[in-house]
Parts: C-alpha cells; structure tokens; sequence
C-alpha cells in the first residue's frame, strides 16, 4: 500500500511538473484573453493544431511599438439632430475664457481671459491641429471645448448626449496610485465594473496582449502605459478625442501606429502637437492660437492637402519673426529641424 501511494504520488507530482512546464512555454492566457487547457493534444481540435498564418505569425513576432491603436467606435443614437459630418460637436461663439484672478479682482467674473473672441467649432469628423508658441493658451482651449473651463463672455454649446474625452500632456501620471496593480485589473471595481476578461480584450485593442496585460503597470513601459491610459480614457466610447502632446512617451512606430488608430477613429479629433509629421499624418484643418485669440486657418483650394496648409503658417509664421527682427532663432527651430518626425510646430 505505501509502495503504490509512494508510486500514485511520484506520476502526479510529475504531471503538475509536466503542466507548469507547458504554462510557461505557452502562457497562461491567449490573446483573445481566455485561459489555454492544459490537456493532451489528442483532445486539441484542428484549429488548434494547425501553424498559424502569415498574418498571425507576424503579429506574433511585431514589435510592440508597431502594435495598433484601435479606438472604439462612439455610438450616434444618443446626440439629438446630429445628421452629417459637418455638424458641430462643440460649437464657440465669442467665447473668452481664463483662469482665476487674484482675490478681490472680479470684474470679469474672478477670471484673466487668457484667450478672447473665440469662434470655432469642433465638427463631428474634424482632425483639427492646434498650433501656436509655447504659453499662448493652447491646451486653454482644449479644456474649454471639453467643458472643463467655462467661458467668461460668450458661449460655448455642446450638443446635447456628445461625449468628449480629454487626455491632458500628464495623462499616464494618474495610473501612478494603481502602480502595483497588473494592468488589466485597474479596471475592476467601481469606475468601470469589468471583469478581468473584458479589460484584457480592451487591452489588447491598444496593443497590451497576452502577459503583458497582467504586468504591475509599474513594470510598463513609458509608451505601453500611454496605450493603458488611452484604453482608460476611451472606455465610454466618446465621440471627440482632445489630445495634448500625446506623442509623448512614444517612439516612431508607436507615433505611425497612433496616427493610423487615429485616422480610423469615427469621431472627431483635436491635438496638440510639437511633431509636424504627426500632425500632418492625422489632420486636416488647423486652428492657430496668437495674440490672445485662435482662429482656423483655412487653404487657398478647398482640396489642398495639410502640408500645404501647414506650408503656408510656416511662412507667416517665419515672415513675422523676420519683421520683428528676431535673432534668437526660437521662432525658426520650425524650419531648421533635420528630420520632419521632429518639426515643432
């Protein structure tokens, strides 16, 4: 009786061996976020056996930088009147807007407008680059269009049921609390009410498959925990992204597989962005903000491509600080740069 329970002991110590062994050759979870079953593979179904695609295999074999973003698509049921592309999501009608004064200076309100005579809109399929020098008020109006700030004259209207999402040049910063936490179970609990199964399947829409999903986010990279946040803040499938300097972080193939992401996205898109070849690969209209105001710059041709357009600020741009005759050259760091990946705008 010992001799057979010593031997029983012996095969099933040597079957959980067999079993951890497989695990770590094979992983714990595919892609899809299911668990493999560790059994024999006479019970494995041809699909399983076979050897994956060329497509597959060279997924498989990407570089992690080179994996997509794929936004979700925001639903149109829930905005009143929205019938053509063209429509406004966000619409500015003299709108000025600024940040708290010093007390007991309120005659506006308690506000400095920092940006004055506002009157833009944000349509439902805009690719808007927002453009100007640094401390202008850029990201200003990024947050008044997301309604985070309120204009102290004129109006800023959102169409009613829109969904905006706003992600700030620190955006990454607010995983930092959840830093012990692998990264697909940041999403349990109260904000978002998903299981580990379905934050794993959002995960890997942003390109954080198999076990890097399950990594502490401490153990992510820069650019991995850009695509954790972006997942985070697309949770609710909003129908406008504002993006502030969301290069960050990313190297040149995650900038490519961005812009793609972005591209395809089906709702509206406004950034702000240093990289000229970014912002030439995603948008096509520009909002340039000076003088304590923003308008929209529009091409001679109604079908000039965005270099053109941009081409064109450019060179008002340039001209300007020859008039003033600006010899510090922070003006013309725009046209000096040795590669159009790093233009600043």
């Amino acid at each position: 009786m010992c001799i057979r329970d010593r031997d029983g002991g012996g095969a099933a110590a040597r079957q959980a061996k067999q079993k951890a062994a497989k695990a770590e050759r094979i992983g714990l979870f595919r892609e899809d976020g299911k668990a493999f079953k560790l059994n024999s593979l006479k019970t494995l179904d041809e699909k399983a056996l076979r050897l994956p695609s060329r497509a597959e295999a060279s997924q498989l074999c990407a570089d992690p930088s080179e994996l997509p973003f794929r936004f979700p698509t925001p639903p149109r049921g829930g905005m009143r009147g929205l019938s053509d592309a063209d429509d406004a999501l966000v619409a500015l009608d003299g709108a000025a807007v600024g940040y708290a004064r010093a007390a007991g200076a309120a005659a506006d309100g308690g506000r400095a407008p920092v940006l004055r005579e506002l009157t833009l809109a944000l349509r439902a399929s805009a690719r808007v680059a927002i453009v100007g020098d640094n401390g202008q008020g850029k990201s200003t109006l990024l947050r008044l269009l997301h309604g985070e700030l309120q204009p102290c004259e004129g109006s800023a209207r959102a169409r009613p049921g829109v969904r905006i999402a706003y992600a700030p040049q620190q955006l990454a910063d607010a995983l930092a609390p959840h830093g012990a936490q692998p990264a697909a179970r940041c999403y349990d609990g109260e904000r978002f009410g998903a299981g580990e199964l379905e934050a794993r399947t959002r995960l890997g829409r942003f390109g954080l498959r198999g076990g890097t999903a399950m990594l502490p986010i401490n153990a992510l990279s820069g650019g991995q925990r850009v695509r954790l946040a972006l997942a985070a803040l697309t949770w609710d499938r909003p129908h406008a992204l504002l993006l502030d300097e969301p290069t960050n972080h990313l190297d040149t193939h995650a900038l490519d597989a961005l812009a793609a992401g972005l591209r395809a996205f089906a709702g509206a898109v406004a950034l702000v962005s240093h990289n000229r070849h970014f912002c030439a690969q995603v948008c096509d209209e520009l909002w340039v903000v000076e003088a304590g105001s923003a308008h929209r710059m529009r091409a001679d041709a109604p079908d000039a491509p965005f270099a053109a357009l941009f081409a064109s600020h450019e060179a008002r741009v340039l001209a300007a600080a020859l008039a003033r005759g600006s010899a510090d050259g922070g003006a013309c760091l725009l046209y000096t740069s040795p590669s159009p990946r790093d233009g600043l705008l």
